[in-house]
């Protein structure tokens, strides 16, 4: 079998699961090619139609795109990161991986997960969070932690003076999820107070939302901004003055911009990740989109709490995660070469 490529990077993106998997893909990938433009590198997995718009407009034209084989493209090094049961982040499906594993020399798996049950051996395991519990098969080599959260350089260099636009704002921004109504009910709550104590109000809504929906938000709530497909995110949140967002890279994003930042979620998975974060007086968590707390959307309107936050955001996160992640692929690669 002959290697086509030095590493293929497996993920998927589709509604139940949002874009974040995706986002972290490209990133790594990106970061690879920077380091080494000589390296053959592939993006596998299923897309939906917003995601593969999504990689035709921001990955790299010099690698190469698998949507939906039938079977995986060989590579030296595979690298798998997504989630096989939606809303189940720790649940890898045994055959996939398996398939997955196969179809390279050497494994890779990045994960997101608390409870991390691995079905195979794998070469490298990246974990993001500090806490997380690794089950099943015990990998050769593991890293975890907040240093690997899924964040690129760029959030930690200076906003351009010519992107200063939403200086200030409340910015939310809002994944995917199995039902796509969290930005009208984050809006019904905050939308007149948040135009009351902050300069503006934004919403980045995910590639998958709906477009009818998003009618109805602009005809809704016709001082709302809304976004979607921006080529980055983080003028926005660097300029924020404080940020709503479903738990996902997302969260780490803004967190390694300094920001506060405060969680409305969908899912129980992310709840309990939220949780884990508001522990760490890292977060507040709001709760899901049909039972926000009012208790915690107060918060969100205190400059003190937001400032605080903010402080312990910046203490935490003090370096790009893509970039960790990366020095330890390529110091896997250069092992094995």
């Amino acid at each position: 079998m002959i290697d086509r490529h030095d590493l293929v990077y497996h993920c998927d993106s589709l509604p139940e699961i949002g874009n974040g998997h995706l986002k972290r893909g490209l990133d790594v990938l990106h970061a690879l090619h920077s380091r080494d433009p000589g390296l053959r590198l592939g993006l596998c997995g299923s897309f939906s139609d917003g995601a593969q718009r999504f990689i035709d407009e921001f990955l790299d034209s010099e690698i190469e795109v698998f949507a939906n084989p039938k079977q995986f493209p060989f590579a030296k090094f595979t690298v798998l990161d997504t989630m096989h049961k939606p809303g189940v982040p720790g649940y890898m499906d045994p055959q996939k991986t398996a398939d997955v594993r196969d179809s390279g020399q050497l494994f890779i798996i990045i994960s997101s997960a608390l409870y991390q049950q691995l079905p195979v051996m794998c070469d490298l395991f990246i974990d993001h969070l500090p806490d997380v519990v690794i089950a099943g098969v015990a990998p050769r080599r593991s890293l975890y932690g907040f240093a690997f959260a899924p964040v690129g350089a760029e959030f930690f260099q200076p906003v351009a003076e010519d992107d200063e636009d939403h200086h200030g704002w409340l910015v939310a921004v809002i994944g995917g999820g199995p039902v796509q109504n969290g930005p009208q009910l984050l809006a019904s709550e905050v939308y007149e107070r948040a135009l009351e104590q902050f300069p503006g109000f934004a919403m980045v809504l995910s590639p998958h939302f709906p477009d009818d929906q998003i009618a109805e938000l602009r005809e809704q709530f016709p001082k709302l901004d809304l976004l979607q497909g921006l080529p980055s995110l983080v003028p926005l949140l660097q300029n924020a003055g404080a940020v709503i967002c479903t738990y996902g890279n997302i969260t780490y994003e803004a967190l390694s911009c300094g920001q506060a930042v405060f969680l409305a979620n969908y899912l129980d998975f992310q709840q309990e990740y939220g949780q884990m974060l508001e522990r760490k007086d890292l977060i507040v968590n709001l709760g899901k989109f049909d039972a926000l707390k009012p208790s915690k959307l107060e918060l969100l309107f205190q400059p003190k709490v937001r400032e605080l936050l903010s402080s312990h955001a910046r203490s935490e996160f003090t370096g790009p995660g893509i970039e960790a992640i990366t020095d330890a692929v390529l110091e896997l690669m250069e092992e094995n070469d």
